[in-house]
């Protein structure tokens, strides 16, 4: 039977039901929360099916709300004038105190699924215009639905106030009447139960007997049931058997009548399908329940059934053919709907669909495309009405992003029409992302691929086996062809190609041919010049048939000469590393070596000292001691001023005073200086000057200092019993000046560090002969800063040394009256006057001593106070001033002096004389207003010299601005 045929079916019933029935009949329940009645679940119909043809006060309370439902029996039970008014509404709203009762049973039934009872329950009744206690019973079920869940409860209600207040023989009288009043609503019932179109079973409580059934019954199963037979021996003479929807069979016992007889139970829409011997079945739909007296106690049981086999057959043939609808819809490769309704919902998706929205079924249903994709409906409603328009399907291309990730696809739109005649739209969607994205990225890698072909950034080729059959500039310009030379086929990779690399070539086109790619390697191609090109070449197969590729081309012309250059590079930086590390070693075997050579004068000194002091030896020991105090001293005084000169070298301050000198005065100088040094070790200095040797252009001092430092390495390094020979001869416009010894010669691996600094030849030498491997570095320093040039030759160890210094030599025309050599012959200071300024009394004394000794007068001052009143009284010729003096030091005193007028000392000349050595020191005192910076110890000569230099640069000034001409040696100092 159709939905339509049941809902006229239980119509019908409604219209038996009594008033009641007409009246739910009459209710429009459109606009109550239970729906239209065609809504309503075969359940509550059931259960209103029974409620309605019941004699007995029955109510249903339906849903969460406890919907009431009532019949004509409780109706009159409490009176209810107006049903209207509490039909179809929520039991607690109309209920009243009767409400406050029953509430706690409903929601226990609700909650367990049991059957509840409230038996005897007092209540205020109003009976024949007076309110009476009355007592009432009610037994509650459980309803349940077709999906197995409790839709509501039925409730049988018993008065028992007669039972509990009437005398035995009112009792018996009562329950005559109301046997009596059974039996016609029984008959009645019959009546009604022969007209339904569902099958009636009823059965006898005590008995378990058979006593109703209607014709239905046979008409629907195909057997005819006896009354007065008991339900368990159907049994065994029916010939079906009755399945369970799971296939279980039914026992005796499992039947609904016999549950609800049984145990009460009440049975909805349970499906059962009845097998006949003959192969047949039958499907039927079963709504069993109890009939309880007053007590609660089960009298009878009812059964009522309906064919559904022609349902289940359409239902069976329906859930096939969704079956295989679904299980198309879910492995078909696309998006499947149906949609739209009038309002642009969905109506049906697939399972694809769902993985699109990233949301169940339940979310895209009754939907519309402004819910699920707001960004592109709009197009989407465009579509759809161009195909319900034109009637005709389409093809659309379309898009959707659904958290960042862009989706495509290819969707095919039609009309189609349902069973009511409403027009919706069917659609199908194919995934094209993946085919969109390769076809972009194809697009892409395309524009990439003519951008890097026409950025002219690397060499592209296409090849085969003849010839390059295409190539871009850049490749063209790589090997030296024109364009024109390409397209008449004129270049060959075979002719580009060296023949050392033919074989290479050969193995990368195999690769080409077996895995359709080459990895990049290293070869040569020739310039159409001859020279050669070195490249990076990578292949790709394009075609096997003919076989064609395609090559980059990478010039690595650049790259191979940045490698050269790194190499070089890297050579260059190993060498000066090892030099530095080298040098490193040098300095601090020099720093071992300075330490050692400025202690060891310390100790004669020292120790001839404290001797002296005593004053217990003779006068022939204390010549001798102040003799070696005196050579030691200017030993260490030598190793200081060696070390400032390198200091002033290395920072390029070192600065000559240049007149015209000549060579074998400075020669015999500096011999004069060793002799003392060569006569201790029996050593013969031999001169052999060339005469008339023009003069150089020199410092008198610094060239002295060339030749000693060579005569006295010479005496140095020979033996006892040697020889040095010292020659001056003119070579060339230069004079050159040799010192050849019989020493212990130069190894040839030595000889190019000679002049290098703190270079000696091996630390024994060093400890053997002393020094710090300076001298010769000065040497060469001294002698290039001359203009000259110095050299060294030796055949070898043992064999001796030659040492060659040339100086240009001025020309007759540059000659001057003026001669380095008188500084050095006697230097008389009679008629100078000079002041000296020292807090040392020790230091005073000396320098008075050494000044008187050259005829100078000299006044003597302990502090700048005192130098400055003593510049008030007169002024003297020459200043000599210490540094480091207390309260007010040499600058400040040289600041304040020079700040005076030139009647007042403002230009005196000033010789700073401190122990404060170096060049910062001296630049300081040059800055401070001295001309002149002597470092302590001075020795007395260097003194002496630097007074009468001072004295003759400052008369030449004076004279020169006054056009006087020097006339005497005096007036030349």
């Amino acid at each position: 039977m159709n939905q339509g045929g049941k809902i006229s079916q239980f119509e019908d019933i409604l219209a038996k039901g009594g008033e009641i029935g007409k009246l739910l009949s009459a209710i429009d329940w459109n606009v109550t929360s239970l729906g239209s009645i065609s809504t309503w679940p075969q359940s509550l119909r059931t259960a209103l099916n029974i409620s309605l043809t019941s004699p007995l006060p029955m109510i249903v309370f339906w849903g969460e709300n406890f919907i009431q439902l009532y019949n004509d029996a409780y109706c009159l039970l409490w009176k209810i004038l107006d049903p209207k008014l509490s039909l179809g509404q929520p039991a607690s709203e109309v209920e009243g105190e009767l409400w406050n009762y029953i509430y706690p049973c409903l929601q226990t039934v609700f909650t367990t699924g049991e059957t509840a009872k409230i038996l005897n329950q007092p209540l205020q009744i109003e009976r024949d215009g007076n309110v009476k206690t009355c007592y009432f019973s009610f037994n509650s079920s459980p309803i349940w639905t077709e999906m197995g869940s409790i839709g509501g409860i039925f409730t049988t209600v018993t008065e028992t106030t007669l039972e509990l207040v009437n005398t035995p023989s009112q009792e018996d009288t009562q329950r005559k009447d109301l046997l009596q009043q059974l039996e016609t609503e029984r008959a009645r019932l019959e009546a009604v139960l022969q007209q339904m179109p569902a099958g009636v079973l009823l059965a006898d409580g005590k008995s378990g007997q058979l006593i109703l059934a209607n014709k239905q019954v046979s008409q629907i199963i195909g057997y005819s049931y006896e009354t007065e037979s008991k339900l368990e021996e159907y049994d065994q003479i029916v010939d079906f058997e009755g399945f369970r929807a799971n296939g279980q069979r039914y026992a005796p016992d499992e039947w609904p009548l016999m549950r609800s007889l049984s145990t009460g139970e009440i049975v909805t829409a349970e499906e059962i399908c009845l097998e006949r011997t003959d192969g047949n079945q039958v499907f039927i739909s079963v709504n069993s329940a109890p009939i309880r007296d007053q007590q609660g106690d089960i009298v009878a049981a009812v059964a009522i059934f309906q064919n559904i086999t022609q349902g289940k057959r359409v239902e069976q043939a329906l859930k096939e053919s969704q079956i295989l609808f679904e299980g198309f819809m879910r492995h078909i490769p696309a998006i499947a709907y149906i949609n739209k309704d009038e309002q642009g919902r969905y109506i049906y998706a697939n399972w694809v669909a769902t993985q699109l929205v990233d949301s169940s079924l339940e979310n895209i249903i009754g939907k519309t495309d402004f819910e699920l994709f707001p960004e592109i409906a709009s197009q989407f409603q465009q579509h759809d009405q161009a195909v319900l328009s034109s009637a005709q399907a389409a093809e659309f291309l379309e898009c959707i992003t659904r958290n960042g990730v862009e989706f495509y696809g290819m969707s095919f739109k039609f009309p189609i029409t349902d069973a009511a005649g409403r027009r919706l739209l069917g659609g199908m969607s194919f995934d094209i992302t993946e085919r969109k994205r390769l076809e972009d990225a194809l697009r892409v890698s395309e524009a990439k691929f003519k951008r890097l072909v026409d950025a002219n950034i690397i060499g592209v080729i296409v090849c085969n086996l003849d010839k390059i059959v295409e190539a871009n500039d850049v490749f063209l310009q790589m090997v030296g062809y024109t364009r024109e030379q390409l397209i008449a086929g004129e270049i060959s990779w075979l002719n580009l190609t060296p023949p050392e690399y033919l074989d290479v070539d050969e193995q990368g086109l195999e690769e080409l041919r077996n895995t359709g790619k080459c990895p990049p390697f290293e070869k040569e191609y020739i310039h159409s010049s001859g020279s050669r090109v070195p490249i990076l070449i990578g292949a790709t197969l394009l075609e096997e048939n003919p076989l064609t590729w395609l090559c980059f081309v990478l010039d690595l012309s650049e790259l191979k000469q940045t490698e050269i250059e790194r190499e070089e590079l890297l050579k260059r930086e190993r060498t000066v590393r090892e030099e530095a590390e080298a040098a490193n070693r040098i300095k601090d075997e020099f720093l071992a070596v300075l330490s050692h050579e400025l202690r060891s004068p310390l100790n004669p000194i020292l120790g001839w000292a404290s001797l002296l002091r005593t004053g217990k030896i003779n006068e022939e020991t204390t010549h001798r001691a102040l003799e070696i105090i005196e050579r030691n001293a200017k030993l260490q005084a030598q190793l200081i001023e060696d070390l400032l000169d390198v200091s002033r070298i290395l920072r390029g301050k070192l600065a000559l005073s240049t007149f015209p000198v000549h060579l074998d005065n400075a020669i015999h100088a500096a011999l004069e200086t060793v002799q003392l040094a060569a006569d201790a070790k029996e050593i013969g200095l031999y001169t052999h000057l060339e005469p008339n040797v023009r003069p150089v252009l020199g410092d008198l001092g610094r060239l002295q200092q060339i030749i000693w430092n060579l005569v006295s390495n010479a005496v140095k390094f020979t033996d006892p019993g040697g020889r040095v020979d010292i020659y001056l001869e003119t070579v060339n416009n230069q004079g050159q000046v040799r010192v050849q010894d019989t020493g212990q010669g130069i190894t040839p691996d030595f000889l190019p560090h000679v002049f290098e600094y703190f270079r000696q030849a091996d630390s024994t030498t060093t400890r053997q002969f002393g020094g710090l491997g300076l001298g010769l570095a000065i040497v060469r320093y001294l002698t290039e800063l001359h203009g000259g040039m110095v050299w060294a030759e030796s055949p070898g160890d043992g064999q001796g040394a030659t040492f060659t210094v040339r100086f240009p030599l001025m020309m007759d025309e540059e000659e001057t009256d003026f001669d380095g050599e008188l500084i050095l012959d006697v230097i008389d200071l009679t008629g100078i006057k000079i002041l000296a300024i020292d807090d040392e009394a020790d230091m005073r004394e000396l320098v008075a001593f050494f000044l008187e000794e050259a005829g100078a007068s000299v006044q003597l001052a302990t502090s700048a106070q005192e130098a400055l009143l003593l510049l008030n009284e007169s002024l003297p010729d020459m200043m000599i001033c210490d540094i480091g003096m207390p309260d007010v030091n040499g600058y400040m005193l040289m600041s304040e002096i020079r700040s005076k007028p030139l009647e007042k000392g403002g230009k005196i000349p000033a010789i700073a004389l401190t122990a404060y050595a170096g060049e910062t020191n001296q630049k300081k005192a040059l800055t401070a207003g001295f001309q002149m910076h002597l470092s302590k110890p001075v020795e007395p000569d260097k003194l002496v010299e630097a007074i009468a230099k001072l004295l003759k640069q400052t008369k030449l000034k004076s004279r020169e601005s006054k056009g006087i001409v020097p006339q005497n040696k005096i007036d030349g100092i």
